[in-house]
């Protein structure tokens, strides 16, 4: 008899570890976790770009006033 429900346990166990509210707040965690770190990426990235194209805006701007003189 405890063996038998040992067994079932067993089973309802290895179907889902978590209980699904558990798993859903354990999603949304890591979800949020996942877009700061995009969020932060894409900040760092577009600062460099920026200072990139603002770089390569003036060398454009000179290298064109040079080229209608």
């Amino acid at each position: 008899m405890i063996f038998h429900e040992l067994a079932s346990l067993r089973i309802d166990t290895s179907s889902n570890i978590y209980p699904k509210t558990e798993k859903k707040t354990l999603d949304r965690k890591e979800k949020s976790k996942r877009k700061r770190t995009k969020i932060k990426e894409k900040l760092k990235i577009n600062a460099l770009l920026k200072k990139k194209v603002h770089f390569f805006s003036q060398k454009s701007c000179f290298v064109a006033n040079y080229k209608r003189r």
